[in-house]
């Protein structure tokens, strides 16, 4: 007999009285309450040694009480202990009942603790009155339920037999689904369902709305989503009355989550676990757990790491030191370090839609086993090998992940003994999805050793049966794959087919996902034109420098050569980093994209793909922006580095999913910078930033927390490195910022100890077709000129706030502006969209106060926010502003909230209403990043005129931030303030 684990004090002697016995119960209930488990089993263990002494049977509910303190503890050693005394003391007394019930708790107890072996001889010693294998003699599942509905025992009540018929259903269904066999799983749960609901079992005994959650459940892990939720709609429709409503909407809740994110509803998902994790608190039990990391895997899915990561640290602080949640730190850890690993390799995109199935354990449960090599095999309780160490959808989901391992590292031997071994597992399930799934890893396999055409036709039974199983994440990850095997085939018009039913599906499941959560979670689906920058780009180093740097010829030679082809690449980037917008808003096309052409397949390698789709897109893109006068003047005439103006540089970056490249062109130089820094991680920082900016103002607190996200995006979009050098040298930086890095507020960020806007005046292109260099090195002042002026202040019958100071603030500076006798004010109920839109034809300058409206579901209905006909709001749209020729235009002020917020469009076009000006013909625009002080804008705006006598508009703008971040009287020097105005163009 093994040692006991845990205080379990030992008694023996005088069997204790009745009296006695109920109030050690009672006390062992309390300590059960009150989550002291080891105290608990003591006084269990004390009740179960007296009544073995005197001889009296025990009763089930105390087996059933050890068992719980034991699992709850992580000791299955001592429960086993503990019940197979009380069996023996059962067989003594010839209580078969009691017999049966200590065999059924001790198969749940080795069924908790993954040994499978021991719970199959426990069980049949239950069932069949012998420990032999259940299914043997061809004994079938069904045959076996229906064994178990026949068994009887002499003395016992109709409801005793019907609840003991009904224990056995649900304990065998467990094994089975341990071992992967989930229809009769599932059959035997309905068999209980059926029996608790039909002899109305008073609920001490069963739960009906449990044994419905368990039935969902199995559903799921047989990739079953149409069984489950028809099986949850009628449960919960329909409650059984016998048993009272559930106490807890939890598991429910979690459920729902967990089908809705089999089905796509990622955001759905979401939502349910992000009330589950609000709501729990105190320590944590296994449930928790269990929601914890699935909600973390879920938020890791949807690249929004830095929540995963929040939600685990704050699981982690509710654990103790105890053995039990010693095991729940390490799936923390293993789950904190998947997302870690995603972070640093985010365009690894191979891995497995997160179901909870695959909350894997660490590697010390299965240690790494070289290729050839088969993992140590577990042993049982009883000391027999054990089928698995884990439970099947455990040990399935292990093998997967450690076939895709090997097929990332390139160890293709290694992977087929890994696909080899987890083909032989999925053989013994009968989950559908599991089987489809291992079907698509060896469909992997083919694919990484070039069998391409039998990659095909494993994929193409895929994606129908995902289909038919209503797991539409899979099926996009399956027609990707194909995607691909068809390019490599030379397949021209199958993979063009293909790419449009991923497409179609791709907007399906966006169209279900919040705006947040759909950003988020395209980051990394990266694109064929990023991964063909990020190739030629990265090629560059394959330019080695002369072997001798004694000749000064070589050396100048080589220096040439790496210029033109720094050069080459920024071209190229240029065209791809810049589309017309004029095809997202309006229904006109100019010119069909070009097809994909066939590739022998001794060619058909995945780069030579990208590079025929990607040029095919830059002939496309010369062919629709070619007239555009910027595009044109920039790329054809100024690339030429030494038309660059001295003291001008322009620093482009471009994201990539795992890298950020950075483009310096001054004049006579260029140079690119890889920094490696993820898609995702500039999202992170770039939300932090603005979010903590945010807060300060909203709370009145230090800089500390502010300062700590500026140095985080600062250090991942190398400042210090890249801008650093230019200082002293440069004066005015033009930014081109790519993706996310469209909405970071540039002059806040740090270098070394100093702001980028007390180094540098900046101005920011949306696009390199913007960057109009011929206006960058004046130094005529932004004013005087023709003066427009938009105000409003009422917004009668919308939810909008009234703007008190609007009309005051245009006034203000209008008189700032010499020549302000000329000026034009349109405010209150004059300030309407067609005298407004009229007006701007004739301006030089406008000044806009009043609410805007950015969009981000349809950035192109962005709009400024003004009056209507009859005391209604009227708007003037992104659109109408872009399809006006505002040539005269030469500064527009925007003091409206959120009116820089923008949007990047597929080919990286910005869309905002900043850059919606420069494109109708503006030459400069200053607008805010986020929802400004009315009070504080209104005296920012009269220091900006001020400085703009003096000054160009960009260097206006530098100036007076400057001063207010210096300046801490009425909180100006806060960010909140004076960061938020951006300069967009290079114009007066």
């Amino acid at each position: 007999m093994p040692p006991v684990e845990g205080p379990v004090t030992e008694y023996t002697g005088r069997a204790l009285p009745d009296q006695a016995l109920g109030e050690l119960f009672r006390h062992a209930d309390e300590r059960e309450r009150a989550q002291d488990f080891e105290a608990a089993l003591e006084a269990y263990a004390a009740m179960l040694q007296s009544l073995l002494d005197g001889g009296r049977i025990v009763p089930e509910h105390l087996c059933d009480r050890i068992a719980r303190c034991c699992s709850r503890l992580g000791q299955p050693r001592t429960a086993v202990r503990l019940l197979v005394t009380t069996r023996k003391r059962m067989q003594a007394l010839g209580h078969a009942y009691g017999v049966f019930h200590a065999n059924l708790r001790l198969a749940e107890t080795c069924i908790e603790a993954v040994e499978l072996a021991s719970a199959e001889k426990f069980l049949a010693d239950a069932v069949l009155g012998r420990p032999e294998p259940l299914e043997s003699q061809g004994r079938t599942p069904a045959a076996l339920i229906e064994q178990i509905h026949a068994l009887t025992w002499p003395g016992t009540s109709a409801e005793e037999t019907t609840k003991a018929h009904v224990e056995a259903w649900l304990v065998v269904a467990r094994y089975w689904a341990a071992i992967g066999h989930f229809a009769p799983a599932i059959e035997a749960t309905k068999r209980a369902r059926g029996a608790v609901r039909q002899a109305r079992l008073p609920g001490k005994f069963f739960s009906a709305p449990d044994i419905d959650v368990s039935l969902v459940e199995l559903c799921l892990d047989r990739g079953d989503v149409a069984a489950a939720e028809e099986i949850e709609e009628e449960a919960r429709a329909h409650p059984f009355k016998g048993t009272g409503p559930h106490p807890d909407e939890t598991p429910w809740l979690a459920l729902a989550a967990r089908r809705a994110g089999l089905q796509g509803r990622l955001s759905d998902a979401r939502r349910s676990l992000d009330r589950l994790v609000d709501q729990r608190r105190g320590p944590p039990t296994r449930r928790d757990a269990w929601i914890t990391l699935f909600h973390a895997g879920l938020l890791a899915q949807l690249n929004r790491l830095a929540e995963a990561e929040r939600v685990l640290d704050d699981f982690e602080a509710r654990l103790d030191g105890g053995p039990v949640h010693a095991a729940l730190r390490r799936e923390v850890a293993s789950r904190r370090q998947a997302i870690q690993d995603k972070r640093s390799d985010a365009s690894q995109e191979e891995g497995l839609p997160f179901v909870p199935e695959q909350v894997l354990e660490g590697e010390e449960e299965a240690p790494h086993a070289e290729p050839g090599q088969t993992r140590p095999a577990a042993t049982s309780l009883g000391g027999t090998t054990a089928r698995q160490k884990e439970r099947f959808t455990d040990e399935w989901a292990l093998g997967a992940n450690r076939v895709l391992v090997a097929l990332a590292a390139g160890r293709l031997e290694e992977a087929f003994d890994r696909l080899s071994a987890l083909e032989d597992l999925a053989a013994g399930t009968d989950a559908p999805r599991i089987r489809t799934r291992t079907r698509y890893y060896r469909a992997l396999f083919d694919h990484a050793r070039g069998a391409y055409a039998t990659a095909r036709d494993a994929l193409l039974p895929c994606i129908d049966e995902a289909a038919a199983q209503g797991l539409p994440l899979d099926r996009l990850q399956y027609l990707e794959r194909l995607m691909w095997t068809f390019a490599r085939l030379g397949a021209a018009g199958e993979y063009a087919g293909r790419a449009a039913e991923a497409k179609a599906l791709l907007d399906t499941l966006t169209s279900t996902l919040d705006h947040d959560d759909r950003v988020f979670w395209m980051l990394n689906r990266m694109s064929r034109q990023d991964e063909f920058v990020a190739a030629r780009i990265t090629s560059l180093s394959s330019i080695q420098p002369p072997s001798s740097p004694l000749l000064p010829i070589g050396a100048m030679l080589h220096r040439f050569r790496l210029r033109r082809e720094t050069l080459a690449r920024y071209r190229e980037v240029a065209c791809l980093s810049g589309w017309s917008i004029d095809r997202t808003l309006s229904a006109s096309t100019e010119a069909p994209a070009p097809v994909l052409s066939a590739v022998p397949p001794e060619l058909a390698t995945e780069s030579h793909q990208i590079e025929a789709w990607v040029r095919a897109q830059l002939e496309l893109s010369r062919r629709t922006t070619g007239a555009r006068t910027t595009r044109t003047v920039f790329l054809d005439r100024f690339l030429p580095l030494r038309r660059i103006p001295r003291k001008v540089a322009i620093v482009h970056y471009y994201a990539v999913a795992d890298r950020l490249f950075v483009f310096v062109l001054s004049r006579g130089h260029i140079s690119v910078t890889i920094l490696p820094t993820t898609r995702v991680e500039l999202y992170e920082a770039v939300r932090d930033v603005l979010s903590e900016i945010v807060q300060q103002w909203q709370a009145r607190i230090g800089d500390r927390r502010v300062l700590q996200a500026l140095r985080r995006l600062s250090k991942g979009m190398g400042v210090d490195q890249i801008l650093g050098p230019l200082a002293g040298s440069i004066e005015h930086v033009i930014l081109v910022p790519h993706d996310v890095l469209i909405h970071a507020p540039f002059a806040a960020l740090l270098c070394g100890e100093q702001r980028l806007c007390e180094l540098f005046t900046l101005s920011i292109a949306p696009g390199v077709g913007f960057v109009d260099l011929a206006n960058v090195p004046g130094r005529r002042r932004a004013l005087p000129g023709r003066f427009l002026g938009v105000a409003v202040r009422e917004y009668p019958g919308t939810s909008w706030k009234p703007l008190p100071g609007a009309i005051a603030e245009v006034e203000r500076v209008a008189a700032l502006v010499p020549g302000s006798g000329a000026a034009t004010l349109l405010t209150g109920a004059a300030a309407q969209p067609k005298a407004i839109l009229d007006a701007l034809d004739e301006a030089e300058i406008v000044h806009w106060a009043c609410h805007g409206m950015f969009d981000r579901d349809q950035p192109h209905r962005s709009r400024l926010l003004v009056s209507g006909p009859e005391g209604t709001t009227g708007e003037v749209t992104l659109a109408d502003i872009q399809v006006r020729g505002l040539h005269r235009l030469e500064l527009v002020i925007l003091a409206c909230c959120w009116t820089a917020s923008a949007a990047v469009l597929p080919g990286h076009e910005v869309v905002c209403l900043p850059a919606a000006f420069l494109r109708a013909g503006a030459g400069a625009a200053i607008a805010p990043l986020w929802e400004v002080d009315d009070a504080m804008s209104g005296e920012f705006m009269v220091d900006l005129y001020r400085a703009a006598a003096r000054w160009p508009s960009a260097r206006a703008l530098a100036e007076v931030q400057r001063s207010w971040l210096k300046e801490d009287a009425r909180g100006r020097g806060m960010a909140f303030h004076w960061a938020a105005h951006v300069h967009y163009g290079q114009g007066a």
